[in-house]
């Protein structure tokens, strides 16, 4: 990123305006397990429920989950443990607020809140390379339609997805950026069928035998959030 532009992203940061009514507190009762913590957003509102810090971050910057490094405090124990600290959230601005803005407020709400102290920079980390050993795909029936999820009884369908799209989706179960090596065009459907077990050997395994599809670990340059430093316990509302 050229100096000017960078400078110019740290003016609109630092001008950003404060929500009208912010409250951040403690959860009282903690709901741990995968789809326990909410987001909603609405025009001129933000709520948050039982969420971590770490959830926080990633909504108001913007970012993957594996984008953010930090203390170990913020990253474990993941979804499970009911000794990481989660919170609610609930702010009002004025009803036309975009959410680009809205995720501006927060970054400063978690400033003023948190005393987060964070940065960018640019990190090589492990990666997985989606590569192709032998092709088992079935070509998209409507190319022209919207990529997503799909009705069907797979537990994931993924209909008119491109290499790329589907590399980027695999990246948020797996916790790892997952990087299109297929050299592949086209849309495709993926009806993806999961074995129990570990999730990640799950899903690697499903794209081999279902799709023909191959991931290699490898390492690739990452734009990172770095969080310097943060508290746990907010400043009153």
């Amino acid at each position: 990123m050229k100096l000017p532009v960078l400078l110019s992203a740290f003016a609109i940061a630092a001008s950003a305006q404060s929500f009208d009514v912010a409250s951040v507190k403690l959860t009282a009762n903690i709901r741990t397990g995968y789809g326990n913590e909410h987001i909603v957003v609405r025009p001129g509102s933000l709520a948050m429920s039982n969420v971590r810090l770490r959830a926080m971050i990633k909504w108001a910057y913007d970012v993957k989950d594996y984008q953010i490094s930090g203390p170990a405090w913020l990253h474990s124990p993941g979804w499970l443990g009911a000794d990481v600290a989660r919170y609610e959230v609930q702010a009002k601005a004025p009803a036309d607020t975009p959410v680009a803005t809205l995720r501006l407020m927060l970054q400063k709400l978690l400033e003023e809140r948190f005393k987060l102290v964070s940065h960018r920079e640019t990190r090589e980390v492990p990666a997985y390379a989606l590569t192709v050993t032998k092709l088992k795909v079935h070509k998209s029936e409507d190319p022209e339609g919207e990529s997503g999820l799909g009705p069907g009884t797979a537990a994931i369908n993924l209909v008119n997805t491109t290499m790329e799209q589907l590399a980027d989706l695999l990246s948020g179960p797996l916790h790892t950026p997952v990087v299109d090596r297929t050299g592949v065009e086209g849309r495709f459907d993926f009806p993806i069928r999961l074995e129990k077990g570990d999730p990640d050997e799950a899903f690697i395994g499903a794209l081999r035998e279902q799709f023909g599809l191959k991931m290699e670990k490898t390492k690739t340059q990452l734009a990172m959030l770095i969080v310097d430093s943060a508290e746990k316990q907010p400043t009153e509302n």
